[in-house]
């Protein structure tokens, strides 16, 4: 690839080339082990972009002063099978580019030669599956169909997520609603702060909006338009509180439910620019571009790849993915390859793997890669989209109902623009309930019959904002209503299946199902008969706004059901694999690695478009993924590592130090610089025995196990900045059993400088506390190379003892040791009264206690396995 942007015919692509890597620099940035990957995002869509985001945003690192290196935890790769084409939302770059109208493969084949594959329609959109359905297909860009869509965001209601066998899992359902009690994050408020729904709709004011606005507030409360969700049961989507004067009176809040909840943010705080219409690609581009600007801070430009933290590779398409057992009975399955259009990528064993792709062929890709899993029946199925209609009229200025003029409170001659949402819902025969909405807008006719005229464009000409400023179309106003309807979950005639026919790569295509027959008088299933109702009621509820405006001319589109790309459901979650098929947390059922990060998960579809629900999910997710989901270790214990390790494994302190997860162990390397410390992010009980085996493979590795130890990013107890070779706090607020046969190192220092005490070197070899003269040493002990030796320590209290079984012999005593601070001399090191403290379950600073395995000097390679830890 040109390590300079290329130039064409007409443009020079620095934003691609400066924010995006070629397949072949993201895989020779881990050769060797240096830096492998933890996340691999499949889709850099709108929910792949974000994710991406989202998780490097919570990784927590911190800078030193005059820190030599980046500090970092994980490595985020993002495959998008597009090219990099826009840097924002199509709407913000006034390049008016739109989707195209739904089509087939067969459509689009039609006058080419056999063989050939239509090309891309309105630059970028393809349909790769089959269909009886006519579709609009999928966005090939980084950024997906983020940069094309609407903007409208509703949240789901609670009734929309309705809990039980084959439905949402509580525990989900749970934690959107409520704050945590720990750190207080709200999945959907956060999403809403993320998409810009959260703060008062300044996208939408004036007096048109607040004229409107009362008008169905008042149909609503009056009862004028049937099935309307109650007032009380609608979210606030705005912070009310932040609007002055009289509108946090409680009508107020109420109306203001019915404001339209459009991802938009037109205005923000002094200094900022606004983040306009919500897309993944700016979150992408600031993540790369910080991500690159650290990884300069090496002093190595050879390393800058493998330290850069992000990387997106466009036009890297997925073939499928390649699996192998790691249990003995093979019921679980690990991710350990990627296969696309570009080569063959490797899944570090440590690293987990995000589908992105959405619902079909996310649907396809696990057909294809994932056969026999549990679960792996209802993979495909539940296939969802939207119910819809649309219905237009055209009002004058001077409208009456009942003799009344509906606007003679306007005073400004130009006609602005309003939106709202109205919820329903029904109740069906079986007592279950189905939703729907209706998106009303309204402006100002420059052009017409267009309601959205003004809305959702960049003016970027003063000339033409005056245009639309003066422009009212004989005081006329144009009013669209597009109604959006639940389809009801496990219809068995909706389903994604593979398609005998491969494509261009040689995979099978999907092939997608979509039950369509809610739009004939007598639908073919129950479920069928369920949407024909939710059709019903929305057409219903559109002919009484008609009403309440008094318009008698009334007409109504019902859309096909592949014009929303809102599809969903095809890889839902649920408890267990006899119902879903991924788990509560997102993960596959049977497949160690491997979770789903889009509107594929979801058990119903509501009748909000499914970004908003998307986005809480992946943000919960991803929280999930950037702190330990174990907090508190059980009293049975559990691995720290065995074949499947937990992701929450860090390297700190050494930037060339390598910490490779192979099958069934971790390899230690040194690059001969500063001592690296793989610390695992799960705290440790306040007393506890930790087991584990380690291997070296040759007489002069140097390594270790540390415990006790504080956060290596954060500030150590009493002090105010992060140290500048991190791995020093577990040596200074910790204690190493080291493993060094030639027993080298230092003397241990004071604080100021200086040696605080000659220390016999037999306490700096294999078994010892590192440094520490007043323990009882067995030094009978020897530990040959290319044999598994295991240590078990035991911290109890001040004190810490280890045995040792030397190649899976009997167990023997190798040190015993009990911390006193008040031994040492002023001014040493390892007499600090926060040194190897017990952990306790707060957020006081050091107060959690970790592990940690060393990598040092002229290692060449040890080896770690079977790592244990209990409570005692």
């Amino acid at each position: 690839m040109a390590a300079d942007p290329q130039t064409t015919d007409f443009t020079r692509d620095t934003l691609g080339r400066f924010v995006c890597n070629d397949v072949n620099e993201a895989i020779a940035s881990t050769l060797g082990g240096v830096s492998p990957f933890h996340y691999i995002i499949i889709g850099g869509g709108l929910f792949g972009g974000s994710l991406a985001s989202f998780l490097f945003g919570l990784d927590r690192s911190s800078e030193a002063d005059n820190d030599p290196f980046p500090r970092y935890h994980s490595r985020i790769l993002v495959l998008e099978a597009g090219p990099f084409v826009f840097s924002e939302h199509s709407q913000n770059l006034a390049i008016g580019l739109f989707p195209p109208d739904p089509s087939s493969i067969a459509e689009l084949r039609k006058g080419l030669p056999p063989g050939q594959q239509p090309r891309a329609q309105k630059e970028v959109w393809g349909i790769p599956w089959h269909s009886d359905q006519k579709f609009v297909g999928q966005a090939y860009n980084v950024g997906g169909k983020g940069l094309f869509w609407g903007g409208w965001a509703p949240r789901f209601l609670v009734s929309e997520m309705p809990m039980g066998s084959g439905l949402w899992p509580k525990r989900v359902v749970d934690e959107l609603k409520a704050p945590d009690k720990d750190t207080g994050f709200n999945a959907w408020q956060d999403a809403a702060h993320q998409l810009g729904v959260d703060d008062p709709n300044d996208f939408v004011k004036g007096e048109l909006h607040e004229v409107l606005r009362e008008l169905y507030f008042n149909a609503i409360t009056s009862k004028k338009i049937s099935n309307m969700v109650p007032l009380a049961d609608l979210p606030e989507y705005m912070q009310i509180e932040k609007i002055p004067g009289p509108a946090t009176t409680a009508e107020m809040k109420e109306k203001m439910k019915l404001d339209a909840p459009y991802a938009v943010q037109s205005s923000t705080r002094s200094g900022f620019f606004p983040f306009n219409k919500f897309s993944s690609v700016p979150l992408m581009i600031a993540a790369s571009r910080q991500a690159s600007g650290a990884s300069q801070k090496s002093d190595s430009t050879v390393l800058n790849d493998s330290r850069k933290q992000i990387m997106i590779v466009p036009q890297c398409r997925m073939i499928r993915l390649q699996t192998l057992p790691v249990s003995d009975g093979g019921v679980l399955l690990r991710v350990v390859r990627i296969e696309t259009n570009k080569g063959v990528i490797d899944v570090a064993h440590n690293a987990a793997v995000f589908f992105a792709v959405d619902a079909i062929e996310g649907a396809r890709l696990a057909l294809d890669s994932l056969p026999g899993i549990p679960g792996g029946q209802h993979v495909g199925k539940n296939l969802m989209a939207h119910v819809r209609t649309n219905a237009r009229f055209v009002v004058s200025r001077e409208h009456k109902v009942n003799g009344v003029a509906l606007f003679d409170k306007l005073k400004i001659q130009q006609i602005e623009m309003s939106g709202v949402q109205l919820r329903g819902r029904i109740k069906h025969p079986d007592n279950t309930q189905g939703h729907f909405h209706l998106q009303v807008v309204a402006s100002g006719r420059p052009s017409d019959d267009d309601s959205d005229a003004e809305i959702f464009r960049k003016v970027p000409d003063i000339d033409q904002f005056q245009w639309f400023r003066e422009a009212t179309k004989d005081n006329q106003i144009g009013i669209a209503i597009r109604g959006i309807g639940e389809m009801v979950s496990g219809n068995s005639a909706s389903q994604v299946t593979l398609d005998p026919e491969p494509d261009e790569f040689g995979i099978r295509r999907a092939f997608v199902h979509i039950d369509d027959s809610f739009t004939q008088q007598n639908p073919q299933n129950s479920q069928a008969q369920k949407d024909r109702a939710i059709l019903n009621a929305m057409r219903q509820a559109t002919s009484e706004v008609f009403d309440v405006f008094a318009v008698t001319n009334k007409s109504f589109n019902v859309d096909a059901i592949g014009t929303t790309y809102h599809e969903s459901g095809t890889l839902r979650m649920g408890e267990d694999a006899s119902n879903s098929v991924v788990d509560p947390d997102l993960l596959f059922h049977g497949v160690t690695n491997t979770y789903v990060a889009d509107t594929s998960v979801l058990p119903t579809c509501g009748s909000a478009n499914p970004v908003q629900p998307g986005i809480a999910l992946i943000r919960r997710l991803a929280r999930h993924l950037a702190k330990p989901s174990v907090d508190v270790i059980s009293a049975a214990g559990m691995f720290l590592f065995k074949d499947t390790p937990t992701p929450f494994w860090r390297m700190v302190g050494a930037p060339n130090d390598k910490a490779q997860f192979g099958v069934g162990a971790i390899e230690m390397r040194s690059a001969c610089g500063p001592f690296g410390v793989l610390w695992c992010m799960i705290p440790t009980p306040p007393n506890f025995e930790l087991s584990l085996d380690w291997l070296s493979t040759d007489p002069t590795d140097n390594s270790g196990v540390f415990v006790r130890f504080p956060d290596p990013d954060r500030p150590p107890p009493g002090k105010h900045k992060v140290f500048t070779e991190p791995g020093a706090i577990a040596s200074e607020y910790g204690f190493e059993i080291q493993i060094d046969a030639q027993r080298r190192g230092d003397n241990p220092l004071k604080a100021g400088g200086g040696v605080a005490e000659i220390v016999d070197p037999k306490f700096r070899g294999t078994g010892a506390m590192y440094n520490e003269p007043s323990q009882k040493l067995n030094e009978r002990l020897n530990f040959p190379v290319f044999q598994w030796h295991t240590f078990i320590i035991r911290a109890q209290g001040s004190k810490i003892t280890v045995t040792a079984r030397v190649n899976g012999g009997t167990v023997q005593p190798m040190t015993e040791f009990t911390f006193n601070p008040n031994v040492y001399a002023p001014g040493d090191l390892r007499g600090s009264p926060d040194r190897g403290k017990p952990g306790k379950d707060t957020e006081e600073v050091g107060a959690k206690r970790y592990i940690g395995l060393q990598s040092h000097f002229q290692t060449n390679l040890v080896l770690y396995r079977n790592i244990f830890i209990k409570p005692i």
